[in-house]
């Protein structure tokens, strides 16, 4: 009886430990997949993922626009959320125009938009315009004038993505960023985090 007893015991004792343990392998996968699930599933390691099938609303229903080096860039009518005013492209000829697109709770837009605010202050006499365009839908007005204001940006034009923008500039990612000459084509694009020497090396030969 009692050596029944304790065979029972240690089955159930076993049993427990295997449960613990798979348990435990469960747990392991999810904290990688949560971790590292962009590079296995090919996600993009330089700027963190917006849209696959445009997760903020945005429709992607036409075809992209091949958006290349030295291409003019699409053309865009953004009304700029402080003063009313209806920006195209050619609202900033004969200047270069840095295009950010960022979110009001990114950490990643905070330091690249203080960094491109700090090299415009330092080169001064507005010698390139800035157009932060808000990509989530859910962020307030007021809430895209206060993250224009910490990041220092008070002479950049401010405005709110359509879809039409969405589209054209293929917008996948935050903190992505359009850099075009004084003729509006493009010289520079790309999703990463810009500190100051970055923000400069790009912009400067432009001006």
């Amino acid at each position: 009886m009692v050596k029944d007893l304790q065979k029972e015991t240690r089955k159930e004792i076993k049993i427990s430990g295997e449960l613990l343990i798979g348990l435990v392998l469960v747990i392991g996968v999810i904290i990688i997949l949560v971790l590292f699930g962009g590079k296995i599933f090919g996600g993009n390691k330089t700027g963190l993922a917006v849209t696959q099938e445009s997760k903020f609303g945005y429709a992607s229903e036409n075809e992209k626009i091949e958006l290349a080096i030295d291409v003019l860039a699409p053309d865009f009518s953004l009304t700029d959320l402080r003063t009313g005013q209806i920006l195209t492209r050619n609202s900033f000829k004969d200047k270069p125009l840095l295009i950010h697109f960022f979110a009001s709770w990114c950490p990643r837009c905070d330091y690249t938009g203080k960094n491109i605010a700090r090299f415009d202050n330092d080169v001064g006499d507005e010698r390139f315009n800035v157009l932060a365009v808000s990509i989530d839908p859910r962020t307030t007005d007021e809430e895209a004038k206060a993250w224009l204001s910490r990041v220092e940006g008070d002479d950049w034009y401010l405005a709110k993505l359509d879809k039409k923008v969405e589209r054209d500039y293929d917008v996948r990612f935050l903190d992505q960023k359009y850099l075009l000459d004084k003729k509006g084509v493009i010289k520079h694009k790309d999703s990463q985090t810009w500190d100051y020497n970055e923000a400069k090396q790009f912009i400067e030969p432009l001006l």
